[in-house]
């Protein structure tokens, strides 16, 4: 293993210890599927939007059913008049299981949302699951887009290549690698299957590890060869 490679690997090890900690589930749950993710438009302004079941989803799979050991409870409903619009307000509690060794039943947190009161339009519908979203969001669920990573062209591709189909990003690199007839060629390889370890897309250490050493090696025959 060479210098550049014993350092991604230690720069790996150090990532998997900040996740084994505070920042565990954020990490786990931060990157949003790109079939669940959409842009869009409110007048000149647009943002990125997350389908909010599929935020109850990935919480189903982490925790279990709604409800269970994990939810909104102690709903506050209040119907205000602002500036002659009705409004509705909702207060909650948001509670989910504590983390693996601590000993409390559950963690708890108070939260808070509004939106325009429309009679008729399943009003308390729409904000409950906008409210339950909001507090998944604090937990880091879907962060990716309230940090606004999704207006990055080349964060989007990564998103895509990582919940896409692996295998085939894996024969490309190799085919791009054995195939390389210059040095700089092999370079831009492994700078760039260097940022997709680092950001997770590759997230198999063997693959990381096998495509690295392909690099080397393919690096290693052009240099003999010339």
């Amino acid at each position: 293993m060479n210098d550049d490679n014993k350092r991604l690997h230690k720069k790996q090890m150090e990532q998997i210890e900040v996740a084994s900690g505070l920042t565990r589930l954020w990490n786990v749950v931060c990157e949003s599927d790109p079939a669940f993710v959409k842009e869009v438009g409110f007048g000149k302004r647009k943002f990125t939007s997350i389908d909010p079941q599929y935020q109850l989803h990935q919480a189903t799979k982490l925790w279990g059913p709604y409800g269970y050991l994990w939810g909104m409870k102690d709903l506050k409903w209040e119907i205000r008049e602002i500036g002659g619009v009705q409004v509705l307000f909702l207060e909650a509690i948001f509670f989910y299981p504590p983390p693996i060794g601590e000993s409390h039943e559950s963690v708890e947190f108070p939260i808070l949302n509004d939106c325009k009161f429309q009679p008729g339009q399943d009003t308390l519908k729409k904000l409950t699951t906008n409210t339950r979203s909001k507090a998944l969001s604090y937990l880091g669920f879907s962060a990716d887009a309230f940090m606004g990573k999704w207006d990055d062209a080349e964060y989007r591709k990564d998103m895509e290549t990582k919940f896409g189909d692996q295998e085939k990003l894996v024969r490309q690199i190799l085919s791009a690698v054995k195939s390389a007839t210059e040095v700089k060629t092999i370079e831009r390889c492994r700078t760039r299957l260097q940022q997709l370890i680092a950001n997770e897309t590759i997230s198999s250490p063997l693959v990381a590890n096998e495509l690295l050493e392909a690099c080397d090696e393919r690096e290693e025959q052009l240099n003999e060869s010339n």
